[in-house]
């Protein structure tokens, strides 16, 4: 039986009781429903079970994909080392055989003053955000903001 037919099979049991004039069960109900509840806990430790492996495997993932990143940007930096190196020794000068060219082409590249305040502002671009940690402190200090709210959420927990 599957976990959401579990609550209606309950339910079920409970509706179809029969009861006699001085409001006692006729039949014993009780081992019928300590079966659900036994099958509902079964099944509930069956979804923990595959959620903890589930996590455990995501986690061993992203440690990975972090191994890898941290790989990729070290073999980045040396590839840029090694094109400054070549370029400091081979300065428009061609080479080439039957498994690379290396050759020269002109960029224009943009270099800007650190300094903000001198740049005009049709020149800027800025990010708008909404700053949630300010606005939490607000609420929690009994702010009234009408635009926002803070909402409980109650979060599943397997160890």
């Amino acid at each position: 039986m599957k976990l959401y037919e579990i609550s209606s099979a309950l339910e079920e049991i409970v509706n179809n009781a029969v009861f006699d004039e001085n409001g006692e069960l006729l039949e014993d109900i009780s081992e019928k429903l300590n079966a659900l509840k036994n099958e509902k806990s079964e099944r509930v430790l069956d979804l923990a079970r595959y959620i903890k492996n589930a996590t455990s495997d995501y986690e061993a993932i992203s440690a990975e994909i972090k191994n890898l990143s941290e790989r990729r940007a070290r073999i980045g930096k040396k590839i840029e080392s090694v094109k400054k190196y070549l370029s400091a020794f081979a300065m428009n000068e061609k080479f080439s055989d039957s498994s690379c060219d290396v050759s020269w082409r002109k960029s224009n590249k943009i270099i800007v003053d650190e300094d903000l305040e001198k740049i005009p502002e049709e020149f800027l671009r800025i990010k708008k955000e909404a700053n949630k940690v300010l606005i939490k402190k607000a609420i929690d200090e009994g702010a009234v903001i009408t635009w926002a709210k803070s909402v409980q959420e109650t979060n599943l927990v397997i160890k």
